[in-house]
């Protein structure tokens, strides 16, 4: 029996198994001790992974045969004998390691070495959603606490997507064919959402937080896994509504240099989120969009605690009091001389 097991790390979700029959202990290192990371001695095979998932994801097996065959290196708790199991895996009596006469060895982390699938996000984002239904069923593996988690995630990402709870944003691009700039979905949490997203962080499972020997922080991992499966649930609701290229050139004759915020729309989008800027010019531009677009995104977030609302009411000036006059729009023109102001308060 497998125990199949996710992580979100480096851009992707990754998928790796405990094998109930496997060695219940690591190999004896030979020579002098060494930190460096040690193979997983129970760790599932990429075959016999890949056919569990395919059967846990049921009708939509297709999708686990479209990961990327890698190896991740997790820091896990165990002994010098090997990494201790997880709960869920369930060995045949006997076939669990010796336990030698004394007091037991006190568990610390090491760095072990496994196979893995990852998922590009898009497919990850489809690929979680069939793996969290209740009817997700394997003859041959189970789905352990960390994939059902960032099930949840998903479900947030997706959800806020539904909702529009997600803003425009021109982000600094991490690496791909040229260098530049990325249109990206970003999620607006307030409220409710904000809550959620806590919960979700206090919630994590450890091994999630496993590609960092110190553990890497739950927010973080949580922000990067939700930004990036709420970019890709955007952009599939706006390919399902309304078709990819949603932003179509003008007429007439395409012009010498496309100005950075038409690149950026045709990337927000389209199907590749890469805004290309190759001169200074585009650069000026890029920095300042992506400048505003962030002041608009801080501004949609509702701060903690109370809200005090404030209106300044400001009275037209007269030369535009004598327009509206004029144009039958408004009442009677104002006397000349200084414009009223009223200011007004309340929470």
């Amino acid at each position: 029996m497998l125990v199949v097991h996710g992580i979100w790390a480096y851009g992707a979700l990754s998928l790796w198994a405990e094998d109930s029959d496997g060695p219940a202990t690591a190999q004896p290192r030979a020579g002098r001790p060494s930190r460096a990371p040690r193979a997983h001695p129970f760790a599932s095979g990429l075959d016999g992974l890949a056919d569990a998932v395919a059967e846990l994801a049921g009708l939509a097996a297709d999708l686990a045969r479209k990961a990327i065959e890698d190896e991740l290196t997790l820091w896990l708790p165990g002994t010098a004998d090997g990494p201790l199991a997880s709960p869920a895996l369930i060995r045949p009596p006997g076939t669990g390691p010796a336990r030698p006469p004394g007091r037991p060895a006190r568990p610390a982390l090491a760095a072990w070495r496994l196979p893995a699938l990852t998922f590009a996000p898009d497919t990850a984002l489809d690929l979680l959603a069939v793996l969290d239904e209740p009817g997700a069923r394997s003859s041959q593996a189970v789905t352990g606490g960390s994939v059902l988690y960032l099930g949840a995630v998903a479900r947030l990402a997706g959800d806020l997507a539904a909702r529009g709870r997600v803003l425009p944003a021109l982000v600094t691009s991490a690496g791909g064919r040229e260098a530049g700039y990325e249109a990206r979905w970003r999620p607006v949490l307030s409220g409710a959402d904000a809550q959620r997203a806590r919960d979700l962080a206090a919630a994590m499972p450890p091994l999630c937080r496993a590609t960092d020997p110190d553990g890497a922080p739950s927010a973080r991992v949580l922000t990067d896994a939700l930004e990036v499966l709420a970019d890709v649930a955007a952009r599939a609701r706006l390919a399902r509504d309304h078709g990819f290229g949603l932003v179509a050139a003008g007429p007439g004759r395409r012009p010498a240099r496309i100005p950075v915020a038409e690149r950026w729309a045709a990337a927000l989008t389209g199907a590749d989120a890469q805004v290309p800027v190759a001169t200074p010019e585009d650069e000026a531009e890029a920095a300042e969009l992506a400048a505003g677009l962030e002041a608009w995104r801080a501004s949609a977030q509702v701060p903690v605690g109370p809200v005090r609302t404030c209106f300044r009411l400001i009275e037209p000036p007269a030369e535009v009091q004598a327009e509206l006059s004029e144009g039958g729009q408004g009442g009677q023109e104002e006397p000349p001389g200084e414009p009223a102001q009223a200011r007004a308060g309340g929470k």
